[in-house]
């Protein structure tokens, strides 16, 4: 049995890097999509959503499987229960990236804006290294993944005040700040699931959640 349950985690895990690598490759075609204010592509990245959906679903069904068979304990329960949470920050993060892509149409005839895709960038860095932690199992990159959020954070906080001036000061700038506004929110929105990929990480790796408060 023990055998079996080796080739099912194994199997879980595979699953959970190759929703990894849709969300990835989805959030990287949103911000190609986003620069060159392309609404083909956008509409290609709202619709790819369906398949993350379906890809966590699987992963809930197998988790719930091996449960059933298994009554899995200590670290095979941790795996089980990362997979879980981490599946469904990653599907979260498709629902982010559809959202901006369903709204890029607000931008097309509007220049790009290079703030805007540096907190967008920064979220897929966060999301290919919250993925690459999960991969190796390495809570120290997942922890210092945590500590950098903060980043993230500040710069979407300073984004949000410069383009809350422009509104304030031109009324022709409302309309595209709001969907600006939104945007860079759904970003930072992405950084956050990458961060809680990262602490289920270190819990599956080590036992526990990271003890520091993400700063602020």
């Amino acid at each position: 049995m023990r055998a079996v349950l080796d080739r099912q985690l194994a199997a879980l895990r595979t699953q959970v890097l190759d929703l990894g690598t849709l969300a990835t490759q989805q959030l990287e075609s949103l911000l190609l999509a986003v620069e060159r204010r392309d609404g083909a592509l956008a509409l290609e990245v709202a619709r790819a959503d369906s398949t993350l959906d379906a890809a966590e679903s699987a992963i809930d069904a197998a988790v719930v499987r091996i449960l059933a068979l298994h009554q899995p304990e200590a670290i095979d329960l941790r795996a089980l229960l990362a997979a879980l949470r981490i599946a469904t920050a990653l599907e979260r993060i498709g629902d982010h990236a559809k959202t901006v892509a369903k709204r890029l149409p607000a931008l097309i005839d509007r220049p790009s804006d290079p703030d805007l895709l540096t907190i967008g960038r920064l979220a897929q860095s966060e999301l290919v290294d919250a993925m690459r932690a999960y991969a190796d199992g390495d809570a120290d990159l997942a922890l210092a993944l945590c500590a950098r959020d903060v980043v993230l954070d500040r710069l979407y906080a300073g984004y949000c005040e410069t383009t809350l001036a422009a509104m304030e000061a031109q009324p022709a700038a409302v309309r595209p700040g709001a969907f600006l506004l939104y945007a860079a929110r759904n970003f930072e929105r992405i950084g956050d699931q990458a961060t809680n990929i990262a602490e289920r990480v270190h819990f599956a790796v080590r036992g526990r959640l990271p003890q520091e408060e993400r700063p602020r």
